[in-house]
């Protein structure tokens, strides 16, 4: 199923925010996200990073799953960032602002041409 956020205006027009893809996990009676476009990567960040539950990470992964960028929630506050792919390094005790400019330089370096990237929730 393909879902989209939308906006409504003060003029009462809606306007698109993101799309996103959606499947139904039976086992765990939850719904995850599987893909998502690079124009949307920003938006996705922030919000991952406020649904996270603590102990929780989300895996975002190239087309081919050749490069992956992991993002662990340790404590209401609290980030590690795990980087596996051109290059691979391990961020800790990061906060919500240091790992959305960390995101940032992340995707120039492990998704530049990338398009489209698959969301892995564990």
């Amino acid at each position: 199923m393909t879902f989209f956020y939308y906006l409504k205006t003060e003029e009462g027009k809606a306007i698109k925010i993101f799309k996103y893809r959606i499947s139904y996990n039976y086992e765990e009676k939850k719904m995850a996200i599987n893909k998502i476009s690079m124009k949307d990567y920003n938006r996705f960040i922030e919000n991952i990073l406020t649904e996270l539950e603590i102990g929780k990470r989300v895996n975002l992964l190239t087309f081919k799953r050749d490069r992956k960028v992991s993002i662990i929630k340790i404590s209401n506050e609290k980030f590690a960032v795990e980087e596996d792919g051109f290059k691979q390094k391990k961020f800790d005790d990061l906060n919500r602002h240091q790992v959305v400019k960390l995101m940032d330089k992340l995707r120039d370096i492990e998704f530049p041409r990338s398009n489209m990237l698959h969301i892995n929730r564990k």
